[in-house]
């Protein structure tokens, strides 16, 4: 599978629906093809999934009363405490075996900077 079509073997089904049904007038235009009947959307479960996120419901309502959007991340790309582990991005990479090491070791040196400081 080549980078255009890696979308499909990372959005499940429900999330097609979102993306096509927010952005179903553009895909038209450009002559795209619509890969689910996102008349079938659900907007009750998507409005909790929003919810949930201060980060999501902040932009989502500024999309739906302005019509843009945003580029800005969801996380601080300088802060680890925010990074997907790489293998599986659900999962955190503090999480994981070398963020655990990774964290000890920052430890480590702002203790040696804090002592020539």
């Amino acid at each position: 599978m080549n980078r255009i079509d890696s979308w499909k073997s990372h959005l499940n089904e429900e999330e097609i629906s979102i993306i096509e049904y927010f952005t179903k007038k553009n895909l038209k235009d450009w002559k795209y093809e619509i890969h689910n009947n996102s008349n079938n959307f659900n907007f009750k479960k998507f409005d909790i999934i929003i919810k949930k996120s201060i980060y999501l419901n902040k932009y989502f309502n500024k999309l739906k009363n302005t019509g843009q959007g945003t580029d800005k991340l969801p996380n601080n790309v300088k802060d680890p405490k925010t990074w997907g582990d790489g293998k599986n991005n659900k999962k955190k990479f503090i999480d994981s075996k070398n963020g655990k090491y990774y964290m000890r070791e920052i430890k480590k040196i702002k203790k040696m900077l804090n002592k020539i400081y």
